[in-house]
């Protein structure tokens, strides 16, 4: 739905956006390894595509450098790429967490799951 109108989305922004829900309602949690190969592929994707994303922007902006493109849209992409690949095993582990008086003697932890 759009929001501001209610009115339903249509063309091929709803189906990207349908196919993308798809695909996160059939595999809500991704295991470590699959999640660095999603971002090893992203990170391909956007250095194959870097001179195309340069000439878009270009055109958008029209007339921006494409050092100027690099420096402020790919390069901070890829180096979020980067981070995410370093800090992920880090991000998924389970953490003890402190139990309620009420709860004793249970124990508490906290196991992060994506949103969507």
């Amino acid at each position: 739905m759009n929001l501001k109108e209610g009115m339903p989305l249509s063309g091929p922004l709803n189906a990207a956006f349908e196919r993308q829900k798809a695909r996160r309602d059939s595999a809500p949690g991704l295991e470590a390894r699959e999640r660095r190969a999603a971002l090893a592929q992203l990170e391909g994707l956007l250095r194959e595509n870097a001179s195309a994303f340069c000439e878009a922007v270009d055109r958008d902006f029209s007339g921006r450098a494409v050092a100027e493109t690099q420096l402020l849209e790919l390069f901070p992409s890829l180096e979020a790429i980067a981070h995410a690949r370093r800090h992920l095993s880090a991000w998924m582990r389970t953490r003890r967490s402190a139990t309620n008086l009420w709860f004793l003697p249970g124990r508490s932890r906290v196991m992060f799951q994506p949103l969507g």
